[in-house]
């Protein structure tokens, strides 16, 4: 995990089948510590069932302002979440020119902008040549953490 790694910790990987599954386990105690998007605990946050330590993007979210980044808090990495429409590998080209343009329109509108930041998102449209190069700077970060790791497959 790139986040014990980076500060030189030994921490046990505690298997969940997502956030809800772990939140319970959080809120009592039984685990010190959860990992997971923004989006799906700043409403624990803003309640006080849980209190989040930083986030993992290069600038403080806008949902959550009061938060440091793990940078500000002295731990080195970045781990920006993000999310992306995606078609067949078949789709004309002409057609996904379109479908960016209605993308980068819709994600231009003030109310869903601001829908998007309250939930901890940050919303941006981009082109599909963009994508593709967001795509590979993630897998060669994330495969290099990975291989770090020494994590073995499930037996």
């Amino acid at each position: 995990m790139e986040f014990a790694r980076a500060l030189g910790l030994e921490l046990r990987h505690v298997a969940y089948r997502g956030t809800a599954t772990a939140l319970p386990d959080l809120f009592t105690g039984r685990i010190p510590a959860h990992f997971a998007a923004s989006a799906e605990l700043i409403e624990h946050h803003a309640g006080g069932k849980i209190r989040i330590l930083a986030t993992g993007g290069t600038e403080r979210s806008p949902a959550l302002p009061d938060v440091p980044t793990f940078r500000e808090s002295g731990v080195n990495i970045d781990a920006t979440g993000w999310y992306a429409l995606h078609a067949p590998a078949q789709t004309p080209p002409e057609a996904i020119r379109k479908l960016e343009a209605q993308i980068i329109a819709i994600m231009r509108d003030p109310d869903l902008r601001a829908k998007i930041i309250a939930t901890g998102f940050r919303p941006t449209g981009t082109t599909a040549d963009a994508l593709r190069q967001i795509h590979r700077t993630e897998f060669d970060h994330w495969a290099r953490v990975v291989a770090a790791s020494d994590l073995k497959g499930a037996q």
